[in-house]
């Protein structure tokens, strides 16, 4: 992503509502919160490159950009397990529009 020059190649969001209360009192919400931030800002051409401690005050991500085709095929395939995980352990039926 480049503006006039600029281009950002990483970034750090903290999502407040991915805590140790949302862990611990709703697992599944928690979990598809998690799988949300992997997949979001993949329209914008970022991955997931670190996830911090989760806290009571919430979980930060670090993003970095996709460099290529084949970088952007393994990240689907890890998003893909993430989601088979999910669907395991929650029976649910999520699927990847990706």
């Amino acid at each position: 992503m480049a503006v006039d020059g600029i281009e950002v190649v990483q970034y750090q969001i903290e999502y407040p509502t991915l805590n140790l209360k949302e862990q611990k009192e709703n697992e599944k919400a928690f979990d598809y919160g998690m799988l949300y931030c992997y997949t979001k800002e993949c329209e914008k051409g970022f991955k997931v490159k670190k996830v911090g401690k989760i806290t009571r005050k919430g979980t930060k991500f670090t993003y970095e950009v996709i460099k290529d085709k084949v970088d952007f095929e393994q990240y689907k395939v890890l998003l893909n397990k993430m989601i088979d995980d999910f669907n395991a352990k929650h029976g649910a039926k999520l699927k990847a529009t990706c």
